[in-house]
Formats: structure tokens, C-alpha cells, sequence
């Protein structure tokens, strides 16, 4: 039996395009907004039924192909669609200076502070001269002054754009081209090749220093990256000197050390996301997570 790739509490862009195939094969669905919920567990029955199919209302790696006409998302897409959801970013998501980053935007949460933003938009005017003016049309010439202006003034100049009291939320000219840009395929592709250049291949070299080779490892690896940045020293010789017998244990010691040494504001929240992903399933920012049905599991890689 084929294993699962999407199934009920999923979420992300791969549910999404799940869900804009049934919609074009005239199988009744809401809008498609990415969130793998009864309706689409409904269509996707109809569509297994029209078509001499098991009817599971899931979609697995054999069904993935013949409904989309493409190949199974890899371990390290299937892992950023996790990471992403968790974080409650999508491609077009852009918010303000809430927690003093500048700007946050794209699939993870790329910031204006840490450069990545920044990388993103370079990158798309090297690679697709044209692409950004199209998005920020009479916002260009203030976007391309404020990447050639030093890193606490562009941070300074994004708080300009961020709506008090919160600034969770930028003023609407600055979201709407943000969302524009992030729409774009070609720049969604700049996104995952620069989340893939600066978390995931780190977090592959920790996978393999903590000697994890599961699924789940790889996954528990990407999202401290991601959220983390890396595994700090006192968490790394926590690690090492626990003596577990298994990868699950080895799991649970990361996500525990990881949370450990995280600030106390958000301690626990870290412990529950990271002990979610290290086991398999957890609640997450509301979220009920079971990996199994986003296409992770405690199998070797």
C-alpha cells in the first residue's frame, strides 16, 4: 500500500494545488485555500469513486502523480510545507516590525534584519529583470533606495511602514505589492532555493552529526534551523552526553535541549512544536499535528 502524502489537518501549498485540480475536474470544492479539512477529504472520495479508486479521501504517493501530473514533493519540500505552516507564513505573507526584525516575508518568514529579504529581491532582479517593478510599480524606486541604505536604516525604514501600536501589519500599498511579488512563480522558486541554501543544507549537517536518518530527524533538524537559527553549544553537549537507545529518544533529547535553551518568553512554545515533530504529532499554535499525514514519518531517509 502506497504511503501518504496528504491527509486530514494538512496544510500548505501542495494541499493547495490539490485542492485547484479537483476544482478544474468539476468536483465540488471550496475556495482552495491550502487547508486539508473535510471538504477536501469529501472531493477527494468523489474523485477516487469516478475513477475505479480506493476510497481513502487521502491523498498518497501513487495518487499524487496521476492528480497532478507531477512527482512526489521531496522529503526536504514535504519538510519546508511543515515548517512553513507552523510559522503561519505562505509565498505572499508580509508583516511589519513587531518583533524589531524590519520585515518579514515569504515562505518561512524571511526578515529585512537577518538580510534574506533582501537576498530574495537581489536575486529576483538579477534573475528576472522587470519582475519587481511589475509588483511595486510607484513603490520601486522607494524599494531599490532602501536596499542600497545601511541594515539599521532599512530596518528604521521598515518600521516607517509598519502600522502601530502592534506593527504586525504593514500599511496596504507596501502588503498588497509584497503579496504581489510573492505570488509570482518564479519568485516562489528564488524562496525555496534560498530556504534550502540557508536552513536546510545546515540542518542537513546537523542530521548527520547527531546521527539521525529518519524523516522525522531531518524535519526536527530543518525546523530548529528555522526557528532556532542552529543547536547552541549547551544544548549540543546535552545531546551528546545523553544515552539513549533509540531515535526516538534521540529525538525527544534534541527537541527537550533545543526548548531548554531557548528564551523563557517562548521556551515552552519551542518545547511543544519541537517534541510535535520529534514524535510524530502534537498540538502546535492550535494546530493538531500528525506528520503522517503531511508525508513525514520515523522512516529511514
Amino acid at each position: 500500500m502506497a504511503r501518504t502524502l496528504l491527509a486530514r489537518g494538512a496544510r500548505g501549498v501542495y494541499v493547495q494545488q490539490v485542492q485547484v485540480k479537483l476544482q478544474q475536474l468539476s468536483i465540488p470544492l471550496d475556495a482552495p485555500d491550502g487547508i486539508f479539512g473535510g471538504n477536501t477529504e469529501a472531493a477527494l472520495k468523489q474523485y477516487q469513486k469516478l475513477n475505479a479508486l480506493p476510497v481513502t479521501g487521502l491523498v498518497d504517493f501513487d495518487l499524487w502523480p496521476r492528480l497532478t501530473g507531477q512527482p512526489v514533493p521531496t522529503l526536504e519540500e514535504r519538510a519546508l510545507q511543515l515548517t512553513a505552516a507552523i510559522e503561519g507564513h505562505g509565498y505572499t505573507l508580509a508583516v511589519g516590525n513587531f518583533d524589531g526584525a524590519g520585515l518579514t516575508w515569504g515562505i518561512i518568514g524571511f526578515t529585512v534584519k537577518f538580510g534574506l529579504v533582501q537576498q530574495i529581491l537581489d536575486t529576483v532582479a538579477r534573475e528576472h529583470p522587470g519582475m519587481i517593478r511589475s509588483a511595486f510599480v510607484d513603490l520601486t524606486r522607494d524599494l531599490e533606495r532602501m536596499r542600497t541604505i545601511p541594515l539599521e536604516q532599512q530596518v528604521a525604514f521598515c518600521d516607517r511602514l509598519s502600522i502601530p501600536p502592534a506593527k504586525h501589519r504593514l500599511v496596504d500599498p507596501w502588503r498588497i505589492a509584497f503579496d504581489r511579488l510573492g505570488s509570482m512563480s518564479e519568485v516562489q522558486a528564488i524562496q525555496r532555493r534560498i530556504a534550502f541554501a540557508q536552513y536546510m543544507t545546515p540542518a542537513k549537517r546537523t542530521f548527520r552529526s547527531l546521527g539521525l536518518t529518519t524523516e522525522l530527524g531531518l524535519a526536527l533538524c530543518f525546523d530548529i534551523h528555522v526557528q532556532n537559527g542552529s543547536i547552541k553549544r549547551q544544548a549540543m553537549d546535552t545531546i551528546k552526553a545523553a544515552r539513549v537507545r533509540s531515535e526516538p529518544e534521540l529525538r525527544r533529547v534534541i527537541a527537550n535541549a533545543v526548548a531548554d535553551q531557548s528564551r523563557e518568553a517562548f521556551r515552552e512554545d519551542v518545547r511543544r512544536r519541537k517534541l510535535a515533530i520529534a514524535t510524530g504529532s502534537g498540538v502546535v499554535h492550535g494546530m493538531t499535528l500528525k506528520l503522517e499525514n503531511w508525508g513525514l514519518e520515523d522512516v529511514a531517509v
